[in-house]
């Protein structure tokens, strides 16, 4: 039997790349003539890296791109991954993300293969409920991984629990065991007898929810909090999570605007998902201040919202440039299904936000999913999914937005409309 496993991480894959070193190098010692193991990830990625210096020839360099946007990428890495499997004779391909399970999907279509597929869903996240994704988990996943039971309960298709096995993560005893303090880091962050020490080793993602470790200690008096030292290990915060703005709203209060949907999704994150983000909206008058006010305390929100009045257009870019989304959560009524073109949109993009906004035709015609994280209208929870995905997506292309935006600058605008008068009114 040969086995292929995959990982799309082109960096460091945090969890991903810890369960698929351990589980290849335990399987690697199970490796025999009627087992043979492989793994294909991106050349880059911290988990090709380490794999290699103990198999490389069973470590493949394989990139794993998903979006619209790398459609010819895509299709050149489908011929890479399909030439793998057939000198290789893979029997069973392991995926370990929507990306890598992408790819392999598409070459077992293309060129009819009758590999099997097995799936490891590391997340919780609800699984979509688009054609595509009902192909990927109905057609084209032989048997799906979950590592909890709580995922599993989650599975709303019966047909797919039913071909899904709980295989709970593991642990490293010989690393993991008691064993004498480190007088190095006691001396590095003055830690004395008497400190409290609060570790986290998840990793600084929002979702890893250090921040609210933070926020609790702080809700602590002096004397006590002096006592109290965290330290989180990993990577230092991205940038996006140390700015004061997580997500940024600006333009009118009208109702159809939506921002009581924004508001109850922030609560979603905060209360469901026990994620704290910060929001800015701007543009309130003291009448829509009191009443979006009073709805972020109902939610108990109030604390990670501020409400800003109106404030001249030049300054707005200041809370941009400390802002990481644009969201804009427009409701059915009024121009937004049919007639809005948000002219905030473009100017998020121009910026380089990720953008979260309302999936209305009127802006569906103009503006590509790969372009925004689209939520649909009027619904709280799935703005609440669709700002943590693009608050917890690495691969976001900041340059890609920006340049798409230079299209509709108004100097461009004002082209367009002078070619329109001369071709139209030139005599």
């Amino acid at each position: 039997m040969n086995i292929l496993y995959t990982n799309f991480h082109p960096g460091n894959g945090g969890g991903h790349t810890t369960y698929l070193t351990y589980l290849f190098n335990n399987l690697s010692k199970l490796h025999s003539s009627s087992l043979n193991i492989f793994i294909a990830v991106p050349k880059n990625s911290k988990l090709n890296q380490d794999l290699k210096k103990k198999f490389s020839p069973r470590v493949f360099d394989v990139d794993f791109p998903a979006k619209p946007k790398n459609f010819f990428h895509i299709l050149k890495n489908v011929k890479v991954f399909a030439k793998l499997i057939k000198q290789n004779q893979i029997d069973i391909v392991h995926t370990n993300g929507t990306p890598d399970h992408k790819i392999v999907m598409l070459s077992k279509w293309f060129y009819n293969f009758d590999y099997k597929i097995v799936r490891t869903k590391h997340d919780s996240l609800p699984i979509k409920q688009n054609w595509f994704t009902k192909n990927l988990y109905d057609k084209y996943t032989d048997h799906l991984i979950v590592v909890s039971n709580y995922q599993y309960k989650k599975l709303l298709n019966r047909k797919l629990q039913r071909k899904t096995t709980v295989i709970i993560n593991g642990i490293d005893l010989q690393y993991y065991q008691p064993r004498a303090k480190s007088n190095e880091l006691i001396n590095k962050f003055g830690i004395s007898k008497s400190d409290l020490v609060l570790v986290s080793i998840a990793g600084t993602y929002v979702h890893k929810g250090w921040q609210l470790l933070v926020e609790a200690v702080s809700k602590f008096d002096k004397e006590s909090s002096d006592k109290i030292k965290i330290i989180i290990a990993g990577n230092y915060p991205a940038q996006d999570l140390v700015e004061k703005y997580d997500i940024i709203y600006s333009g009118n209060f009208s109702k159809w605007k939506g921002l009581e949907i924004l508001i109850e999704a922030i609560s979603i994150i905060k209360h469901k998902y026990h994620c704290n983000v910060n929001a800015v909206l701007i543009g309130s008058n003291e009448e829509t201040k009191k009443h979006y006010g009073d709805l972020a305390k109902k939610l108990k929100v109030f604390s990670s919202i501020t409400i800003v009045n109106r404030v001249e257009h030049k300054k707005i870019y200041d809370y941009i440039s400390n802002s990481k989304i644009g969201v804009l959560s427009n409701k059915y009524d009024a121009d937004g299904e049919l007639f809005t073109s948000p002219l905030k949109l473009y100017e998020y993009l121009g910026a380089g936000l990720k953008v979260v906004v309302s999936k209305l035709p009127s802006i569906e015609s103009n503006i590509d999913k790969s372009l925004v994280y689209y939520a649909s209208p009027e619904n709280s929870k799935s703005f609440a999914q669709a700002i943590i995905k693009a608050l917890d997506d690495v691969n976001f292309d900041s340059e890609y937005v920006k340049d798409f935006a230079k299209q509709y600058t108004w100097k461009a605008r004002a082209i367009k409309f002078k070619e329109f008068l001369n071709e139209n009114f030139d005599n």
